[in-house]
Protein backbone atom coordinates (compact mmCIF):
# COMPACT_ATOMS: atom_id res chain seq x y z
CA UNK A 1 0.00 0.00 0.00
CA UNK A 2 3.08 2.39 1.27
CA UNK A 3 4.23 1.57 -3.14
CA UNK A 4 0.71 2.76 -4.13
CA UNK A 5 0.59 5.99 -1.82
CA UNK A 6 3.98 7.23 -3.24
CA UNK A 7 2.87 7.07 -6.67
CA UNK A 8 -0.28 9.29 -6.27
CA UNK A 9 1.88 12.43 -6.23
CA UNK A 10 4.74 11.33 -8.35
CA UNK A 11 4.20 13.73 -11.35
CA UNK A 12 3.06 16.35 -9.36
CA UNK A 13 6.37 16.17 -7.06
CA UNK A 14 8.32 15.94 -9.87
CA UNK A 15 6.58 19.17 -11.63
CA UNK A 16 6.94 20.85 -8.18
CA UNK A 17 10.71 19.98 -7.28
CA UNK A 18 10.96 21.06 -11.46
CA UNK A 19 9.55 24.77 -10.68
CA UNK A 20 11.86 25.11 -7.52
CA UNK A 21 15.14 24.14 -9.13
CA UNK A 22 14.25 26.36 -12.86
CA UNK A 23 13.52 29.56 -10.68
CA UNK A 24 16.18 29.19 -8.23
CA UNK A 25 18.71 28.19 -11.04
CA UNK A 26 18.36 29.85 -13.82
CA UNK A 27 18.33 33.59 -15.38
CA UNK A 28 14.25 34.00 -15.32
CA UNK A 29 14.17 33.33 -11.53
CA UNK A 30 17.25 33.81 -8.95
CA UNK A 31 19.97 32.76 -11.32
CA UNK A 32 21.82 31.43 -9.19
CA UNK A 33 23.30 28.90 -11.56
CA UNK A 34 27.13 30.23 -12.20
CA UNK A 35 27.30 31.82 -8.74
CA UNK A 36 26.94 28.68 -6.09
CA UNK A 37 29.44 25.76 -6.42
CA UNK A 38 28.28 21.99 -6.69
CA UNK A 39 28.08 21.56 -3.47
CA UNK A 40 26.04 23.97 -2.38
CA UNK A 41 23.80 22.86 -5.67
CA UNK A 42 23.85 19.71 -4.29
CA UNK A 43 22.96 21.09 -0.48
CA UNK A 44 19.97 23.38 -2.22
CA UNK A 45 18.35 20.60 -4.00
CA UNK A 46 18.89 18.61 -0.75
CA UNK A 47 17.03 21.48 1.20
CA UNK A 48 13.81 21.15 -1.81
CA UNK A 49 13.82 17.49 -1.57
CA UNK A 50 13.62 17.48 2.55
CA UNK A 51 11.22 19.96 1.91
CA UNK A 52 8.47 18.67 -1.15
CA UNK A 53 9.19 15.58 1.35
CA UNK A 54 7.59 16.68 4.32
CA UNK A 55 5.15 18.73 2.48
CA UNK A 56 3.63 15.91 0.04
CA UNK A 57 2.36 13.57 3.20
CA UNK A 58 0.88 16.90 4.45
CA UNK A 59 -1.36 16.88 1.23
CA UNK A 60 -1.95 13.38 0.77
CA UNK A 61 -3.52 13.46 4.71
CA UNK A 62 -6.62 15.64 3.18
CA UNK A 63 -6.43 14.94 -0.44
CA UNK A 64 -6.92 11.89 -2.46
CA UNK A 65 -4.25 12.69 -5.47
CA UNK A 66 -2.01 15.33 -6.36
CA UNK A 67 -3.25 18.36 -8.20
CA UNK A 68 -1.74 17.06 -11.22
CA UNK A 69 -2.76 13.59 -11.06
CA UNK A 70 -6.06 14.76 -10.11
CA UNK A 71 -6.59 16.47 -13.04
CA UNK A 72 -5.28 14.16 -14.97
CA UNK A 73 -7.60 11.39 -13.49
CA UNK A 74 -10.52 13.83 -14.34
CA UNK A 75 -9.66 14.64 -18.09
CA UNK A 76 -8.95 10.52 -18.44
CA UNK A 77 -12.57 9.36 -16.93
CA UNK A 78 -14.30 12.20 -17.80
CA UNK A 79 -16.59 13.13 -14.98
CA UNK A 80 -15.51 15.44 -12.02
CA UNK A 81 -13.73 13.42 -9.02
CA UNK A 82 -13.44 14.96 -5.37
CA UNK A 83 -10.23 15.57 -4.37
CA UNK A 84 -10.86 15.88 -0.75
CA UNK A 85 -10.89 11.77 0.98
CA UNK A 86 -14.13 10.84 1.64
CA UNK A 87 -14.77 9.86 4.84
CA UNK A 88 -16.13 6.25 5.81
Amino acid sequence: MKKYLTLIMLISFSLRQTIITTSTFYGFGLGLFGYIDRTGQILIMILIWGLLLFICPLWLKRYQYGPIEWVWRMLTHIKFIPLTKILK
